[in-house]
Formats: C-alpha cells, structure tokens, sequence
C-alpha cells in the first residue's frame, strides 16, 4: 500500500461529504432572502391594519378594567354587608343565650324552691301535730331545719359558730325597721328569691324567718308584674311582701327587665329608660311607704319598702342583652329615680357600680364611665351596690374583679368623684360548695360557712365606715347538679332541704346583731 493512501483517502472523502452537505445550506440561504423581501411588502401593506387593531384592542381593554373596577366595588359591597349581618346575628345569638340562661336558671331555682318548700310543710304538718298545737298557721320555728346535725367549722380569729345558735325569742316575729338600716347599723339579710316558690312562698320564707332572717332580696321580674306597657299585674309580688310581712321580715326590691310585651326579656338592658323608670314608679306606689298594696291590707304589719335596686350586675354583658354600656345604664338610673321620687319621695335607690367593664374584650373603668355620661349622677342616687365574690384576704391591686377587697377600688374612685357620702351595699356575697372543688371556683361546706363569717365580720368592722349591709346569697342550691356547676351550690341549703354548716353560721352573725 502507498504510504499516506490512507490518511489522504479518508480526507478526500470528507471533503466530497462537506460539499454535498453546503449545497441545501446555500439554497436555503437563497430562499430566506426571497422571504426577507416578501415579508417587507406585507409590513407595508398591514401598517394601517395593525393600527387599527391596536386602536381597538385599547378599547376592549379599557371595558374590561371598568368592568373589573365595578365587580371589585360590588364584592366590597357585598362583604360589608355580610360582616353586618354577622355582627347582628352574634348579637342577636348572645342576647337568645342569655335569656336562655336566665329563664333555664330561674327555673331550675323554682323547682328547688318548690321541692323544699314541700319538705318543710311536711315537716311543720309533723311538728304541730306532734305538739297538738290548735293554731291554723304554724309557727316559723316549726320549719327551721335540724341545724346542729351539721355542725360549722371554728374559724379562728372569728366569731365562733358552734353549738346551737339561740332560736327567735317569739314564735311569732315582731317587725322591724325597713331594710337597709339607716344610720351607723349594719343589715344583714338573704338572697332567696321566695317568689319562685309561688303558693309555697309564705312555707319557704316561714323557714327563713325561724333562722332569724329579717331582710329578703327579691328580685322584680318586671315582665312579670308589666305584661303591657303601663299596665300591671301585682298577684306575685303581693304574695311575696304579704308574707314577708306576717313574719316581721323586709324585702328590698331589685327591679330588673322588660315589659312582656316589648319581648325583650328580663336581662336585655336596651329597652326604653322611661319604660324601665315606670316600672320601678310603679312598684315604688304599690310598695312603698303610702302604697296601695298596704291600703288595701290594713291588718297587715306595715313593712313598706324603703329601697329599690336598679338592675342587676349590668356591667356584665349576660345581664346587659349581650352588650354592656356605662352610659346607657347611667341614663337609666336617672330616669328610674326621677320618676320613683315623684312616686314616694321616701324610697331611696342603688346604683350598681364594680371595677370594670368590657368593651371589645379590653376592660374599661366602669365607674369612670358611668361619669362620664353623667357629671351630675350624685345627685340622684344614694347609695351604690357591689357584688364583691372573691377571697377576702387576697388582693392584687388594679383591674381584678374578682376579690374582695376591690371595694377599696371602688371607694377610692367614688370619692374621687364626690361621692364620699354614698354608702356600700353588698347585696350578693358569697362562695360555692360545687364537687369540683377549688378546679371549678369552689369551697367546701365547711369552708362556706367560714368564709362567710369573715367576710362579715370584716365588713362590719374593717369597712364598717361606708359598707352599711350584706345579703349573702344564696338561700337554696339548684341548678343542673353537675360536680362542676358552681353557680348552682352557692345556697346555704341543700337541694334535699338540709342545711349546710353556712346556715347555723348566718344565724349566728345575725344573732350578734
């Protein structure tokens, strides 16, 4: 073989492969020339209609940004709207849930009432005809129940509460004074609610009044005793002040809710201030010291009642329809006791004031509010109400609620504000005995009947200058029963009618006067 033939035939044949394959590449050059040149002439011929087109694509695009804008605005609308009707509907949700609550408890409390009440007819049916008594009506003391089987605890550094406590010095009990007590005196009564007891109410508060008992708070239903506007109806009420009577015992009235007919129920605190200020005038002439209720009873002892309670616990939204307002409750209190002088100038009226309130879930000075609304609300109450629940010898001071010895808080505040001379009313104290114990908020029996005797004594010596008197509440458990309903074991009797160490210890601050 020649030397190199390899090498130079390969090259050979590489270069015949490198010319076959220049030729479509040159052809192809030749025909993008050609298109170059048909592609100028359509540029020219299309100018116009590509403006054109652009003209009109601006157009459709400017619609379509309007269109947008306005489907935008609409949804705005539409999502305002729906937060609106949201806003209502967990307002309108709230209040159905209070009522419910209320209108649940009530009941619950007059089932209680009624079943102990048919235990201590039983028992005063028993007792007097163990005695052969020839009277028609039974003594009080017949139905007071056995209290020394359950003994209280000593509470050191207190008034002792062991032993039986003295019984009322007469069968029958003599009047007294209305309640509050004016002056320096100290009142010390029961939250008890006997109206719930219907027929029974005179067997149920015979049993309160045999452990010495001498002041009752009663709440006034104003859809109740209002069923229409401005046109009323006394039958329970009548039964409640009667009876109290008849056993030498004083009610003092918290008028609380709505005429029947509004359909605003007992805890909606939105209805009209002149609708709720006729209430309470109404009551006030029926009631009070010149009231029809008395002329039309003259055989009657005449215990006529000498202040009204002006709502209840409206700085929680539950006792406020679902929405608390210092200000509303400020204009109520005006109306209520401009219209209740003019009714009886000698009926005096409590304001309800605590440490706070809320307002979109942040805690607000309630007393500063109510102020606020009313420079001049001096003038027209005389006295405020507070329902300091909570531990008597602790305290942190600012915005707590729940301790006792906020009332300090709240004295200070008032006086700030000129009101030095109003006194203190406590008219709910108390502590729960609920089987969950200390997980759930409560006490054991034994500790209720300390805590109580501390607490009193306590006011009626460390703040005995401005807190003139306690109701302890309450009278009778009730409630669903659960280990952890606390609301429903704060009574110093038990759902069977037996009562509690408590009990024996109220008599036995009653009975030191």
């Amino acid at each position: 073989m020649i030397p190199n033939a390899r090498p130079r035939l390969t090259a050979l044949l590489l270069s015949a492969a490198v010319l076959t394959a220049s030729a479509p590449v040159a052809e192809a050059a030749a025909t993008s020339s050609s298109s170059k040149s048909a592609s100028a002439a359509a540029c020219t011929v299309t100018s116009a209609a590509s403006t054109s087109a652009s003209s009109k694509t601006t157009t459709k695009a400017s619609t379509a940004k309007a269109k947008t804008a306005a489907k935008a605005k609409a949804a705005a609308k539409a999502k305002t709207k729906a937060k609106t009707a949201k806003a209502k509907a967990a307002a309108a949700k709230a209040t159905a849930k209070a009522k419910a609550k209320a209108k649940a408890k009530a009941k619950a409390k007059a089932d209680a009432l009624r079943k102990a009440a048919a235990k201590c007819a039983k028992t005063t049916t028993t007792t007097t005809t163990a005695k052969t008594s020839t009277t028609a009506t039974p003594s009080p003391s017949t139905a007071a129940p056995a209290s020394s089987t359950t003994p209280p605890a000593t509470t050191t550094g207190s008034p002792s509460t062991t032993g039986t406590p003295s019984a009322p010095t007469s069968a029958t009990p003599q009047p007294v004074a209305g309640a509050p007590a004016s002056g320096n005196g100290f009142t010390l009564g029961l939250v008890a609610n006997t109206a719930g007891a219907g027929p029974d109410t005179g067997l149920v508060q015979g049993k309160i009044a045999a452990n010495g008992v001498r002041s009752l708070r009663e709440e006034f239903d104003v859809g109740t005793f209002e069923p229409s506007v401005g046109q009323f109806t006394w039958t329970k009420y009548d039964r409640v002040i009667g009876e109290a009577a008849k056993r030498g015992m004083s009610i003092l009235p918290m008028v609380m809710g709505n005429p029947a007919s509004t359909g605003l129920g007992t805890t909606a605190l939105t209805g009209d201030p002149a609708v709720y200020a006729g209430a309470v005038a109404a009551v006030v002439r029926r009631y009070g010291k010149s009231g029809s209720f008395w002329t039309q009873n003259p055989t009657l002892p005449k215990l006529p009642i000498a202040w009204v309670e002006l709502w209840n616990e409206p700085f929680l939204p539950m006792f406020a329809g679902g929405n608390s307002d210092a200000g509303r409750y400020a204009r109520l209190v005006r109306a209520a006791t401009t219209a209740g002088r003019q009714a009886d100038p000698t009926v005096k009226y409590m304001m309800a004031v605590d440490t706070t309130y809320d307002v979109n879930a942040k805690p607000v000075d309630w007393i500063g509010a109510l102020y606020a609304a009313d420079p001049n609300l001096n003038q027209v109450f005389d006295a405020v109400t507070v329902h300091p629940y909570g531990d008597v010898d602790t305290y942190t001071p600012g915005w707590n609620r729940w301790q006792f010895r906020r009332i300090e808080q709240i004295r200070a505040s008032l006086v700030a504000r000129g009101a030095a001379d109003k006194p203190f009313y406590i008219t709910e104290i108390g502590y729960s005995t609920c089987p969950a114990g200390a997980s759930a908020g409560c006490v054991s029996e034994t500790e209720q009947s300390a805590d109580i005797v501390k607490v009193i004594t306590a006011m009626r010596t460390t703040y005995s200058s401005f807190v003139r008197g306690a109701w302890v509440y309450g009278y009778l458990d009730a409630g669903s029963g659960a280990a952890d309903d606390r609301e429903g074991y704060y009574g110093l009797i038990r759902r069977d009618g037996t009562p509690k160490p408590g009990w024996t210890a109220l008599n036995s601050l009653i009975s030191q006067g």
